[in-house]
């Protein structure tokens, strides 16, 4: 008789998954591998819920669609687990960010202004012909470049805030050119991306969200770098702004 497929369960922002040897969850942007004898036990808390308790102590609370796949797959996964845990396999557990994370909700959320600023360009065009169309078409770009500077800085400065108030400082050590591991406050190893030579750097990173973290920069460093962001943002939105807004409704000089 031929074996079932391995079974994927589908929550709400969350896939768990496993295999012979290893279990993936899947959340949030987020990629955690757990190893089979990493894992202590498999509690059911809800009908649709569960949690996967390592033998570090580290919770991971995970749900399905419905109850009957909850129930299926945690049955499957506890018949999967080694006869004996190893407290020594929670040292292999990983995070690391995906690369693509929130893509689709980004390229949604820039779908309405798109649409319409295709639609202003469409009535300049209408109102003003085609020399005052191509004005508000041509600030576009700039309008956009701007904004995205500005997301940066102002995201990356709550970042930093959040950090600065609750962020707790380690030493990450180089695994390879450009990568950077650092054991955080839940005991998971996660990876850093950063162009540097060293074999070591520090990163400060948020204990309730241990994924969120940041490198060790002199204050008046990242200060002056994000001023000259926001600044080059606002500037440059500016520009378009007054391409798309304003040169494209000034009168024929005809």
């Amino acid at each position: 008789m031929t074996s079932p497929s391995a079974q994927v369960l589908r929550g709400h922002r969350v896939q768990t998954s496993f295999d012979s040897q290893t279990l993936e969850i899947a959340r949030d942007g987020q990629r955690t591998r757990i190893p089979l004898p990493a894992v202590q036990e498999i509690r059911v808390t809800a009908p649709r819920s569960m949690e996967i308790v390592l033998t570090s102590g580290v919770r991971h609370p995970v749900t399905g669609p419905h109850p009957t796949a909850t129930a299926a797959f945690a049955t499957a996964l506890s018949g999967a687990l080694p006869p004996e845990p190893d407290p020594d396999a929670a040292a292999a557990v990983t995070t690391e960010q995906e690369p693509n994370q929130g893509l689709p909700w980004k390229l949604l959320s820039l779908g309405a202004p798109a649409l319409a600023f295709v639609g202003y360009v469409t009535w300049v065009g209408i109102a003003r012909g085609s020399d005052g169309a191509f004005a508000a078409l041509l600030g576009g770009p700039f309008i956009l470049i701007g904004l995205a500077l500005v997301a940066y800085a102002v995201e990356e400065i709550h970042r930093r805030a959040v950090l600065r108030r609750h962020g707790i400082t380690v030493r990450a050590e180089r695994t390879r050119p450009g990568v950077f591991t650092y054991v955080a406050a839940d005991g998971v190893a996660r990876t850093y991306r950063i162009k540097r030579q060293l074999l070591g750097i520090h990163l400060i990173h948020d204990p309730r969200k241990p994924h969120v973290a940041a490198h060790v920069s002199p204050w008046y460093f990242v200060a002056a770098r994000l001023f000259l962001v926001l600044a080059a943002g606002i500037g440059t939105g500016a520009l378009g702004g007054t391409v798309t807004f304003h040169t494209a409704w000034l009168p024929d000089t005809e």
